[in-house]
């Protein structure tokens, strides 16, 4: 199962993709500093919690696994992957014949995650659960995802790049059928380090910074 138009939707929410990128070449770019530095963390690094972008919200820390530091004269940003399953709650569109992914300015938005939170529960019990993390929803818990022979003969052949996902389950609220389902290919979060040390995730409006960190593990190869 594949999912278009998700990867423009996460990089405005501090994170990326690698498969493929797919951000317009007509965004604004920044250097972030001629003596950025990228450092790659070891294996054994410890857990990295991500803070919301801003205090209140709703949304809950998030840890990270980290892959790398960034650090410029001004700044340091560090980079990795949730800990717990990524996912995104879909519907399904006939016009686009595709899995369009329900984002946080939805008007329905936070009435259809207590759904798909509640559904969750019912169906895996206390194994499973749904988080409101900041940067992306996330399953907490341990779970047993089954191959789709078929999607994976497509992959081998090359004939699909869309973002890959894998169903965990579909429900119906107020009308509509939504999927849950847990993306494939690696999500990367941003952070930068505040003053204090805390991490916070980048949020709207550092798009030029989240693509120039882009530029910089392309060139490094991560």
């Amino acid at each position: 199962m594949h999912l278009k138009s998700l990867l423009p939707l996460l990089f405005l929410s501090g994170v990326f993709s690698f498969s493929p990128f797919g951000f317009p070449s007509t965004r604004r770019s920044v250097t972030l500093s001629i003596k950025s530095k990228l450092t790659k963390s070891p294996d054994d690094a410890s857990l990295i919690p991500f803070l919301p972008t801003s205090s209140p919200s709703p949304l809950l820390p998030i840890d990270i696994y980290p892959s790398c530091t960034i650090s410029t004269s001004s700044s340091t940003f560090h980079i990795g992957n949730p800990c717990d399953n990524s996912i995104s709650i879909c519907y399904f569109s006939n016009s686009l014949d595709s899995l369009i992914p329900l984002e946080e300015k939805d008007q329905e938005f936070d009435s259809v995650v207590s759904v798909a939170s509640k559904v969750i529960e019912e169906e895996f019990g206390e194994d499973l659960h749904l988080v409101r993390s900041c940067g992306v929803l996330t399953l907490c818990g341990e779970i047993d995802w089954e191959e789709d022979e078929e999607e994976e003969e497509k992959d081998k052949d090359g004939e699909d790049d869309e973002e890959e996902v894998e169903m965990l389950l579909a429900f119906e609220y107020d009308g509509r059928e939504y999927n849950v389902v847990r993306m494939v290919d690696p999500v990367m979060l941003v952070g930068e380090e505040g003053e204090g040390g805390e991490v916070r995730l980048i949020g709207e409006g550092r798009e030029d910074v989240l693509e120039e960190i882009e530029r910089i593990f392309v060139e490094e190869g991560m």
